[in-house]
């Protein structure tokens, strides 16, 4: 027998409702995508050159368009020289500076810290995910989540901790460019764009899952390394602006003089 819509209760008629849209725009999709797909690999072909930011959206390109494209990293955009501002935080401590959603994996970070006896935690970010966060910090007096933070708070947490953590799969490794414009290693996910920007011998400690375990161990050998600041700063400049601006100039002037 069939039922009204009308007659189900609200939540339910809004997911049949949510259901017969996506239905809708699958079906859509797959009738128009073999024309955007021909469109799309015809407008991507007029381009003279392709420049990505990291190799792994080389690799997506190559594959997606048969394109080779040149990597030029941006340079980070938080720098030492300026004014700091303190943050109430226990030392020694590890950063963690992300968009908190569920895919940055900040908990795994978090989970991670609260297994390490003796070393704080401080969270950066503004995101939906944050009271989730809080609650899962909740009993955990060495760990701050932080919120948002000037950039003078930012720039004292880069300078005064022991060390970045990350765990999620990113495009582009930009934070751990940050911290190491500080002089500061990262303990990061084996993966993404963190492959371009950490090297392991200079600046960081690779763990190889997101899970909590993992990221614990690379966090506690980060904190009990002594690592060469000197060395981590010239690693950063590596990435620097200038040499982003005159890389971009000269893919400019080679362009146009190819005609």
């Amino acid at each position: 027998m069939a039922v009204p819509a009308a007659a189900l209760p609200g939540p339910v008629r809004g997911g049949l409702r949510q259901k017969a849209q996506h239905a809708l725009a699958a079906a859509a999709l797959g009738i128009v995508s073999p024309g955007l797909r021909s469109w799309d690999a015809r407008r991507a072909a007029e381009a003279d050159r392709y420049l990505v930011n990291s190799t792994v959206i080389r690799d997506a390109v190559l594959e997606t368009y048969g394109i080779e494209a040149e990597v030029l990293p941006p340079p980070p955009a938080m720098e030492p020289q300026g004014p700091a501002e303190p943050v109430p935080i226990a030392a020694p401590f590890v950063l963690c500076v992300a968009r908190l959603l569920p895919y940055k994996n900040v908990d795994v970070v978090i989970r991670a810290v609260q297994q390490i006896a003796g070393l704080s935690l401080a969270v950066v970010g503004l995101g939906p995910d944050a009271e989730r966060l809080r609650q899962l910090a909740a009993d955990s007096p060495n760990i701050r989540i932080l919120g948002g933070v000037s950039e003078e708070e930012l720039r004292w947490l880069y300078s005064e901790c022991v060390g970045l953590a990350a765990a999620s799969f990113e495009d582009f490794g930009l934070t751990p460019l940050e911290a190491a414009a500080f002089g500061k290693p990262t303990a990061a996910l084996r993966a993404g764009g963190y492959l371009d920007t950490i090297d392991p011998d200079v600046n960081g400690v690779f763990f190889d899952e997101p899970r909590s375990e993992s990221a614990s161990e690379a966090i506690a050998a980060l904190a009990q390394r002594r690592w060469d600041a000197s060395a981590i700063a010239d690693h950063a400049e590596g990435f620097s602006r200038a040499r982003f601006a005159r890389r971009l100039q000269q893919v400019v002037d080679e362009t146009h003089a190819a005609g």
